[in-house]
């Protein structure tokens, strides 16, 4: 008798027990939407020589002010996170990049504009594309970050060099690997951070609500993006305070694709979404 009352009281406090340890071991996916960053000083680029021109190293900031979005990421997909350990690889879009600085050439003055290539508007081939991974390596947690991400993305950019005393514009474009080191994420906003609220699918939006079951929003710490086909850059950010004001024109973001249209634009894509179909229909 006492050994089958011990059964018994194994069969019901062992599923008990584990009813209350699963649900720390589980981790929320993470939604589609979008990074809204400011850039921070120490950002840089090396153009090397331009027309010629030895251009050389430029010292970057934000187009609009301190805490002012500047550059936007767009996350294109939903990251499958359904445990701690999980790890999930997501294509990702620049949006919105404006950086500004001055450079001497020849003894004048130019104001240095950097902007995402503006023939992205009109044509896919011209817009900024990449792919994050986001690990999930600690417990969901309201104070304490989830896990880490990293990131790479082909931006496609335009620099304006005008001169400040007048004259005709030097007009460059060029691509720029930006390749982020591990760096920290959280399912909560911090403090002051800019909110752009949105239902779930606007990938406009870093706050969505109502969540849907099993999936939550992602905010990154700060980040240094390192310019990794020369070796000849570094973008500094973090979570920008405030939008941009959208009568300025260097404000103006550059479309999200339409999945049909991006999977044929991107190479392997097809192979990502069937291997996400297998994992959605696995759950």
């Amino acid at each position: 008798m006492k050994r089958r009352l011990a059964c018994i009281a194994i069969g019901v406090l062992l599923p008990a027990m584990t009813l209350g340890i699963v649900p720390d071991a589980r981790a929320a996916s993470v939604l589609a939407g979008s990074d809204y960053f400011t850039t921070l000083s120490g950002t840089f680029f090396d153009f090397g020589t331009i027309n010629g021109i030895p251009v050389g190293r430029v010292d970057l900031r934000g187009a609009f002010g301190p805490g002012v979005a500047d550059t936007i990421v767009t996350r294109l997909e939903d990251a499958i996170l359904p445990t701690v350990g999980s790890s999930d690889t997501i294509r990702i879009q620049m949006r919105l990049l404006a950086l500004t600085g001055q450079v001497t050439l020849g003894g004048m003055l130019f104001d240095v504009l950097v902007d995402l290539d503006p023939r992205g508007l009109f044509e896919s081939a011209f817009q900024s594309y990449g792919a994050m991974t986001i690990n999930h390596e600690f417990q969901d947690s309201n104070t304490l970050p989830e896990g880490t991400f990293t990131s790479q993305i082909d931006v496609k950019f335009q620099a304006q060099f005008v001169p400040v005393a007048g004259g005709v514009p030097i007009v460059f474009t060029d691509t720029a690997r930006l390749t982020s080191p591990p760096t920290f994420w959280d399912h909560e906003p911090p403090a002051d951070v800019l909110i752009v609220p949105g239902l779930p699918g606007d990938r406009r939006a870093n706050l969505h609500m109502p969540l849907p079951a099993g999936f939550k929003d992602f905010f990154p710490a700060p980040v240094s993006e390192v310019e990794s086909l020369r070796l000849s850059g570094l973008h500094n950010a973090e979570l920008a305070r405030q939008m941009c004001d959208p009568a300025n024109p260097r404000c103006r973001e550059q479309p999200i694709p339409e999945p049909g249209t991006t999977m044929l634009l991107i190479s392997g894509l097809g192979l990502m979404a069937a291997r996400r179909r297998r994992i959605k229909s696995a759950r």
